[in-house]
């Protein structure tokens, strides 16, 4: 109640207990990252599951992991993986959007677990290469151009030799998927291994829309590997559990 007095903002909170103050339209230019969009709530839930169920099987646990979000936005990603133990930075090249983040940290009393940095995907100068992070995050960031800067960004923060992974979700458009799909091809022209959350019957994981739980979207998932054009052809034509959710609550996950 107090932050809410200090900013005159609503607090949003999550379902995994972090508060998070949305930003106002800016009245000359669109910043995405202001709001919190389905890709960030649903990687967060994953992360937050995942630390709840006692086998490894799908990723390694967070806590204690250095953790770097690329876009973070609001930072509601980040800020969720610093509650569950992780130290993280959180990055974006908005000016604005790095106040927002400030405000975020400040109201989820995390500044012992979360730093904030500019960054820039398209000027390296800004980036935070030594040492690598363990664990790298981006949600709801392919969503115009060809994803090639994003993709060298998280190329430069993967250094050869590192045991750096990478969690990406985006929501699915399969009539507006350039970005997604052009950061995925570089990344196997690369020689990276791409894997894709799915369920038993191929199905894309990580739409939250029609699920009641974490547990329901996330049980008996597994990282499925993206291999060639016909990999690349199944994440454009991707199936879902719900048809009826719209182009944004359709979240694929994919591991770097």
């Amino acid at each position: 109640q107090q932050m809410q007095q200090q900013t005159q903002v609503p607090l949003l909170q999550t379902e995994e207990g972090i508060l998070i103050v949305e930003g106002q339209p800016h009245s000359r230019k669109v910043l995405y990252g202001n709001v919190i969009w389905d890709g960030a709530l649903s990687l967060s839930k994953l992360f937050a599951w995942n630390e709840t169920v006692p086998q490894q099987e799908l990723m390694a646990k967070i806590r204690g992991k250095k953790v770097l979000e690329l876009g973070a936005g609001t930072g509601v990603v980040g800020l969720t993986l610093g509650r569950l133990g992780a130290e993280v930075t959180l990055t974006d090249n908005e000016p604005e959007l790095v106040e927002l983040m400030k405000t975020n940290v400040q109201a989820n009393s995390l500044s012992g677990a979360v730093a904030i940095q500019h960054l820039d995907w398209g000027d390296a100068a800004t980036f935070l290469i030594e040492p690598p992070f363990d664990v790298i995050v981006a949600a709801d960031v392919l969503y115009e151009g060809d994803g090639l800067h994003f993709a060298q960004a998280l190329r430069a923060h993967m250094p050869h030799g590192s045991s750096t992974v990478a969690y990406v979700s985006n929501h699915h458009n399969a009539e507006r998927c350039t970005a997604t799909l052009g950061f995925l091809r570089l990344m196997l022209e690369w020689g990276f291994y791409v894997d894709r959350l799915e369920d038993a019957q191929g199905r894309a994981v990580g739409s939250l829309w029609g699920h009641q739980g974490a547990k329901a979207v996330y049980e008996s998932s597994h990282f499925i590997p993206v291999s060639g054009e016909a990999g690349l052809a199944g994440v454009k034509g991707a199936k879902f559990e719900y048809t009826s959710a719209s182009p944004m609550q359709r979240i694929q996950i994919f591991r770097v």
